[in-house]
């Protein structure tokens, strides 16, 4: 769950305003942000104190969300927090040796239960000067042009991170709404081990049968009228609605939704409405790309309307599920993905 922080962008006191041609201003960025990590760190504890024995391992996943969230979006951070603008060239390569702090050992980079790291390599991937997109290259070409791309900031990097890095580019593929093409598929079953494979192909399959599903996409972020109720009411009469509250830059958002994509397009359930909504928090083009492949029905509303709902509803942060009855009557709210089984027992106690 991605809990509500009182941190705004902005917020900090006296920020130096730089020209995207000041020497230094890579340095100057590296040294806010990461002075931001720690606040953001802090934060997340809430007061508690880390124990021992897990410090590493929840340090460790703060670094993946951290990254992922501010370091390598370098432009958009240097353009909306630091008052730059649009005009912003590609830092130098000291500025990414902040990737080279991160433990990506398959200890800690396969159990990023916090912070999965999907999100954070798909920013690896959209930011770092250089990488493309696997395509149709054979895996381990492409992984080994990856390897040397990275070698500046991740000297040596792990087979582990090179292979998640190959199924992530493919995964984002997924995500722009493309199959794969025979030669993509050729290259998974010889390129991974049969596990990823699978996963991979299976991931895929799902994506064909989403897209024989229409998919209901409409921005109301042009108005502040939005009233949840009155919505449901005229457009899903007589129907039990799942109300799925999330954002493209909530990657428990986007992890929750691989796990229940199947499951919203089963025959069992198919008389629920699932109801997406997303607010302006959420950029129009990243929200256009992610809506489609997540299916049901997507709306994205004003800030205004979204403090309204989350104000009356009790939201405290993302992803957040509202359950309605055929009759529309609330049934029950959860914050967080509850997990498949308790998820299902929800769909089933309304359906």
């Amino acid at each position: 769950m991605m809990r509500f922080s009182s941190y705004r962008e902005g917020d900090t006191d006296d920020e130096p305003t730089f020209s995207p041609t000041d020497k230094g201003r890579w340095d100057v960025i590296s040294s806010k942000l990461d002075t931001m990590f720690l606040v953001q760190r802090d934060y997340a504890l809430g007061g508690h104190v880390m124990p021992e024995a897990t410090k590493p391992w929840l340090e460790n996943n703060l670094k993946y969300w951290f990254a992922g969230n501010w370091r390598l979006p370098y432009k958009n951070r240097a353009s909306r927090t630091f008052g730059w603008g649009d005009d912003i060239s590609i830092p130098g390569d000291e500025y990414f040796s902040f990737l080279n702090d991160i433990d990506y050992s398959s200890e800690l980079l396969n159990h990023t239960t916090v912070f999965g790291p999907y999100h954070f390599l798909t920013k690896i991937l959209e930011n770092y000067p250089g990488l493309t997109p696997i395509g149709e290259s054979p895996v381990k070409e492409w992984q080994d042009e990856t390897s040397r791309k990275l070698a500046t900031a991740i000297p040596q990097p792990s087979s582990l991170l090179l292979e998640l890095l190959a199924a992530t580019s493919y995964v984002m593929q997924y995500d722009d709404g493309t199959i794969l093409t025979p030669t993509q598929t050729a290259n998974i079953k010889a390129g991974f081990s049969p596990d990823m494979s699978e996963i991979l192909l299976r991931r895929n399959d799902g994506l064909k049968q989403r897209l024989l599903h229409t998919v209901s996409v409409a921005d109301l972020s042009a108005t502040d009228s939005f009233d949840l109720k009155n919505h449901i009411d005229s457009a899903y009469q007589g129907h039990p609605v799942v109300v799925d509250l999330w954002n493209t830059w909530c990657s428990p958002c986007l992890s929750a939704h691989k796990s229940t994509d199947k499951i919203i397009t089963s025959p069992e359930y198919a008389d629920i409405v699932f109801l997406y909504i997303a607010d302006e928090s959420s950029p129009e083009e990243e929200w256009r790309k992610y809506a489609p492949t997540i299916g049901g029905k997507q709306i994205r509303i004003s800030r205004s309307s979204s403090e309204k709902l989350t104000k009356e509803y009790g939201v405290e942060g993302y992803p957040t599920y509202l359950i309605f009855n055929r009759e529309h009557v609330p049934v029950t709210k959860t914050t967080g993905f509850p997990g498949i089984k308790e998820y299902t027992g929800l769909l089933d106690s309304i359906k």
